[in-house]
């Protein structure tokens, strides 16, 4: 029988061999790998910059050997305007060979039993939805629904097909014929592949005047971020910055013609294939306004085709928009012991999105070579106290 435990640096290289076994990963061990693990270890689950009493990563341990892992991060919240944590639940694996074993379930209660306001997987399996719902937890539907939308139709087809490596060749050579192909698509409006005019600027966002816009765009959720403080969201920015393969992170904030802060959207631009939202988020009268500028801004950028998980708020403007619904594979799980904060989120009266989830939190030798800048942890307390 095996117990729970906070995760330890020294439980690092047991915790990397599991994860590449679970995950497959065809890379050979050596150093470059190694130094990755570590990095990325300690960067993300042991100094995180919002480390918190009683919230923590955990591991599964038999005798001394690690069989199971589920990293811990801590989000600051806010719960009708009352600050409150929420913790982050993510890269929750067990050993193939143990998972008949307690040892998934254990590692599961133990975090679900922290000290947190609300607890959160947003890219849960099915197994993980079944575990969290036997434990009184379960998925928020309409966040576990994706969306998707095409904006250069024959970019986008040939960026699909174009996976299958004997097929490479044929769609560089098809590159010339598919602007064609696409700048024909978008002079039909009825097809709405066009850029359309709409009022209001577009802006790159410092971290500290997006904190600024997001504080004031979720006001009126009844759980929302703590970004009154910018130190934390330059981190999680920093960190989604290096992953370079999804694209260019565009973070954006639409204003008004008065110069007022209406929406933001954060979103990697990626030319030459489908490209991630991680943030959309909208006064109430802007929903259609910020949703334009953001295809607008993607067209410029060159993007075939965006996609994003579903906000409750956004859901007709993206209908009506002819955006794709479908789901992705994996739920978006939440469990608390505030009764409002669970029914808050599931209704959708919650200003979370995939900016305060797993997202980041993804492993990749490259992103992981060097170290990462960990703020000092005292001054981001301080800072978010004073805010």
């Amino acid at each position: 029988m095996g117990f729970v435990r906070p995760f330890r640096e020294t439980d690092i290289p047991q915790v990397a061999d599991l994860h590449r076994s679970v995950f497959n990963l065809a890379t050979a061990p050596g150093p470059r790998l190694h130094r990755a693990y570590r990095n990325y270890f300690q960067g993300i689950f042991l100094n995180h910059p919002c480390s918190t009493p009683g919230i923590c990563s955990l591991v599964y341990d038999e005798s001394g050997t690690v069989t199971g892992f589920l990293g811990v991060t801590a989000q600051p919240i806010f719960i009708r305007d009352q600050p409150a944590i929420a913790a982050i639940g993510s890269q929750f694996i067990v050993d193939p060979t143990r998972r008949s074993s307690m040892a998934g379930l254990q590692l599961l209660k133990s975090f679900l039993s922290g000290p947190q306001s609300i607890s959160i997987a947003d890219e849960g399996s099915d197994l993980s939805r079944k575990l969290w719902t036997r434990l009184g937890g379960g998925p928020g539907y309409l966040q576990s629904i994706s969306w998707a939308r095409i904006l250069r139709p024959a970019r986008f087809l040939i960026s699909r097909v174009s996976r299958r490596l004997p097929l490479l060749k044929a769609a560089a050579a098809a590159t010339p014929l598919l602007h064609v192909a696409d700048a024909v698509l978008s002079a039909i409006p009825a097809m709405r592949f066009s850029t359309v005019s709409v009022a209001g600027t577009v802006e790159h966002a410092s971290p500290q005047i997006l904190a600024k816009c997001l504080a004031d765009l979720s006001s009126s959720s009844s759980v929302r971020p703590a970004y009154d403080s910018s130190h934390y969201l330059a981190w999680v920015l920093s960190v989604l910055e290096r992953h370079t393969h999804r694209g260019r992170l565009r973070t954006c904030i639409v204003r008004s013609q008065g110069n007022y802060c209406v929406g933001s959207f954060i979103y990697y631009a990626q030319r030459g294939g489908l490209s991630e939202v991680l943030q959309l988020g909208a006064k109430p009268a802007h929903y259609e306004q910020v949703l334009q500028h953001l295809f607008n801004d993607a067209w410029s950028q060159g993007v075939p085709a965006l996609c994003g998980r579903m906000e409750p708020a956004f859901m007709g403007e993206l209908r009506k928009q002819n955006c794709l619904f479908h789901h992705r594979g994996y739920w978006m799980l939440v469990h608390s012991k505030n009764p409002e904060a669970l029914q808050a989120i599931r209704c959708g009266d919650a200003f979370l999105t995939r900016l305060e989830g797993e997202y980041y939190c993804h492993f990749d030798e490259k992103v992981f070579a060097s170290p990462l800048l960990i703020p000092q942890q005292q001054q981001l307390r301080n800072s978010m106290a004073s805010a």
